[in-house]
């Protein structure tokens, strides 16, 4: 009995307190559904009073999308989202509630927040313009008794106040809630996960506005310059360059550090490294198609330059002509018109439609990339300073403030960057798409315009039949075509590096004869028998050498008498060998054709069983290389 003694029943106090603390959750959690739904009333207003009549207001949809950012997003999402804190309410489960719907808090929010500053700052300079400040008068009278909020700047406002109060609202219902609650656990995970919410929201405006300093593109108001701020103005400058110049210094060291192996590995994010490529490739990849346009106009040009002289020819050709008729020549005459007509204004309407079209969205399209390019290129020094005090911190010294802050921001520009870069990269997609929508514009134009040209040349001449289907036209044209290629190949004149030697049964064992034969008379020696005091005439034992090398399956007794030319002075000519001078460079890239510039001498080999209508072989007099010539290259000396 004294053990029960030991518990005493529950005071009166205690009793109430609990009691007291129920009625106080209960509360709380009618003022989190009350003030949501009040929330969602005001963002439906903000959508049908303000974004949906911006449009008919004069407002470009930049503006819309600078002004609301993601507004809809948070629209759909109030709807679903009170429904839920109604069944939660129901069941006692906020904390539930909010964990299902945590990722889309943290994604809506977050891209809303970070865009709310420059939101606002473009309200002021919207509310500059009387026909956007008459619009804001207008729907400023429509929302009056529908809500708290006077005006559009405290509408939108909203969504920031809200995300930021919900880590109080929740964190007061855990307070206010036993351990033995059903929903206990889910809010005590709600609450961590909403603060970590708001957190990111704080570390992304805390990393947008270190970018927008380091690109300068952020705006400031109320700045007043007296000789007082002048002065000082000055003095800071000198202090800043001075600081700049030490911190250039410093890197320049850390780096050096970091090539020889006194200091630690440079970072490296994978991901930023492959967002970096990624980067630099989209700019190149604008870079080449205005290379690309630029060659396309260029052959467009000389196109139209080479229709034109054609036409100039032809009229030259058929005007001196007397048995030409006049309707041929009429003809000619429209059809060297039209070419006029192509190579000047179908060329200046082409340059001034891809100037407007084409390279004017190109350089747009380039320099939204500046901005990026200068937060990349602070990273990159941020990161000196990084590696820098991961440096010093191993070694267990304390880095200095502003070193300390250098390194920080390194991990918030990278963070920005890695998050940034990949919408980057979606919005210039979307911008190349046009880039090649308005090239394929252009050129959608100008093949209409040329084609019609041409398709009134062929109305004029041979009638609408005609004009409507040019495949009679072209097969026609084709056929005689070959027979003029035909002819044009036969000209070796107009073909000398693209030469096609004519097809000779006996080519292969001719010119293994003739190179043999030249190389036995042509080895590299230029010390010739009259230098040595003997004739040059041609021994018997050489003029049989010919039969030695067809015979060698026989035995032959003048064989080896034959005087071993290799190890003989000077070359020995036959009396059919003659030299010729090349009158054409001559270029093929075949083993057995000869290489040869214009005035080159040549000795030329002939043997009576392989002659040859168009090839001679032959060796040079200079460095004694062989291979075959066109005769029509050369000249008999």
């Amino acid at each position: 009995m004294a053990d029960m003694d030991t518990f005493d029943p529950l005071s009166p106090e205690i009793t109430g307190s609990s009691s007291n603390a129920t009625s106080k959750r209960t509360k709380v959690i009618d003022e989190l559904l009350e003030t949501e739904k009040a929330y969602q009333k005001d963002m439906s207003l903000l959508k049908s009073i303000y974004y949906d009549g911006a449009m008919n207001a004069g407002l470009s949809k930049a503006d819309v999308r600078h002004l609301f950012s993601n507004l809809t997003e948070i629209v759909e999402f109030e709807k679903t989202f009170v429904t839920l804190l109604e069944h939660s309410y129901e069941q006692d489960s906020v904390g539930s509630s909010f964990r299902e719907t945590m990722r889309a808090i943290d994604s809506i929010y977050s891209e809303y927040c970070k865009r709310h500053e420059d939101a606002v700052l473009k309200l002021q300079e919207l509310e500059m313009q009387p026909e956007i400040q008459a619009f804001l008068n207008e729907c400023k009278e429509k929302i009056q008794g529908k809500t708290t909020s006077w005006d559009l700047g405290s509408l939108l406002i909203k969504p920031v106040q809200r995300v930021l109060k919900y880590p109080l609202l929740l964190r007061e219902i855990l307070s206010l809630t036993p351990p033995t609650h059903v929903d206990h656990d889910d809010l005590s995970a709600a609450v961590k996960e909403i603060q970590e919410v708001a957190d990111n929201i704080n570390e992304i405006k805390r990393r947008k506005d270190i970018v927008e300093k380091i690109v300068g593109d952020k705006k400031k108001t109320d700045i007043s310059i007296d000789v007082a701020h002048l002065y000082v103005g000055f003095l800071a400058n000198d202090i800043k360059n001075r600081h700049g110049i030490n911190k250039r210094f410093t890197r320049r060291a850390q780096k050096f550090k970091q090539v020889t192996g006194f200091a630690v590995e440079p970072t490296h994010d994978i991901v930023f490294e492959a967002l970096l490529l990624k980067f630099e490739e989209q700019q190149e990849l604008v870079r080449q198609l205005a290379r690309d346009v630029q060659g396309w106009v260029r052959h467009v040009k000389i196109g139209f330059e080479n229709l034109q002289q054609l036409a100039c020819s032809m009229e030259s050709l058929y005007g001196s002509w007397g048995g030409v008729r006049v309707k041929s020549l009429n003809g000619i005459s429209d059809f060297s018109r039209m070419a006029s007509y192509m190579s000047t204004n179908l060329s200046r309407e082409l340059d001034n439609d891809v100037r407007g079209f084409v390279y004017s969205r190109i350089d747009d399209f380039l320099k939204v990339f500046e901005n990026p390019t200068q937060v990349i290129h602070k990273r990159a020094l941020k990161m000196i300073d990084y590696d820098r005090v991961r440096d010093m911190k191993s070694k267990g010294d304390v880095p200095d403030k502003a070193l300390q802050e250098s390194a920080d921001a390194y991990i918030s520009i990278n963070g920005q960057l890695v998050d940034e870069l990949p919408k980057f990269f979606s919005l210039t997609a979307k911008y190349f798409d046009i880039l090649t929508g308005g090239l394929a514009l252009v050129q959608l134009k100008f093949y209409g315009l040329m084609q019609r040209e041409w398709i009134k040349l062929v109305e004029q001449n041979l009638g609408m039949k005609a004009a409507k289907s040019f495949k009679a036209i072209i097969a026609h044209h084709m056929d005689e075509l070959d027979k003029v290629e035909d002819v044009t190949n036969r000209i070796a004149i107009l073909h000398r590096n693209k030469y096609a030697s004519s097809t000779r049964s006996n080519s292969s064992t001719s010119s293994m004869i003739l190179k043999q034969r030249s190389k036995d008379l042509y080895s590299p020696r230029m010390a010739s028998d009259s230098d040595l005091g003997g004739t040059s005439s041609p021994s018997p034992q050489f003029l049989s050498a010919s039969t030695a090398t067809t015979t060698t399956t026989s035995p032959n007794p003048m064989v080896g008498n034959l005087i071993d030319l290799e190890n003989d002075d000077g070359p020995v000519p036959t009396p059919k060998d003659f030299d010729c001078i090349v009158l054409y460079d001559f270029e093929m890239d075949e083993d057995d054709r000869l290489d040869v510039k214009r005035g080159t001498i040549l000795r030329v080999s002939q043997d009576e069983d392989y002659l040859d209508q168009d090839w001679w072989y032959a060796t040079t007099t200079d460095d004694f290389r062989s291979g075959w010539v066109p005769i029509n290259y050369c000249k008999k000396l």
